[in-house]
């Protein structure tokens, strides 16, 4: 109800379930409908990416706001992503580490089926380096199926880390607890 000069405006909810396939095969569904003019979300910048290609090529325009990954930012004129890019908060967390804390050595947990948990860990790599000369000294995949958090946390201390840092999705956070 309500709308613009008289003419009702309709609102439309779809679940992707924060995957990826669901959200283009969504997305599909949208753009072929003429009655939709827009789209607010989706919620993960892994859905975000796998739709946004979809709303790009059919030239429906797409407002990510809660996606973060950088890869965003290049999709073309159709999609757009309305947080900061992963590149804030990656130089904001090297930041607090090399100046707050006075650490130089990382350790990142992170999932490699993720685009936002690697896109995070990626910039903040960057950052910790070109920041202060900070550097990651080792990595450890969370979504893994051999991964365990004890061993990586004593790995870690071995390889002489003096933070570790979790940048974890949705899927392994009970693993980024253990840790």
């Amino acid at each position: 109800a309500g709308g613009i000069n008289g003419v009702p405006l309709k609102v439309a909810i779809a679940n992707d379930d924060n995957r990826p396939e669901a959200a283009k095969a969504i997305a599909k569904e949208l753009v072929k409908n003429p009655e939709i003019l827009g789209v607010v979300g989706h919620g993960i910048s892994d859905t975000t990416l796998a739709a946004g290609a979809v709303y790009q090529s059919g030239e429906l325009v797409a407002i990510a706001p809660v996606s973060s990954a950088i890869q965003l930012s290049g999709m073309g004129r159709y999609v757009f992503r309305t947080m900061p890019s992963d590149r804030y908060t990656a130089r904001a967390l090297s930041t607090y580490l090399l100046t707050q804390l006075k650490h130089q050595k990382a350790v990142v947990f992170y999932n490699s089926n993720s685009v936002y948990s690697q896109s995070l860990k990626n910039e903040f790599k960057d950052a910790l380096f070109y920041l202060g000369g900070g550097q990651v000294v080792q990595e450890f995949d969370l979504s893994r199926p051999d991964f365990k958090a004890r061993e990586s946390v004593e790995k870690a201390i071995k390889k002489g880390a003096e933070a570790l840092v979790l940048l974890p999705s949705n899927e392994v956070s009970d693993r980024a607890l253990q840790v």
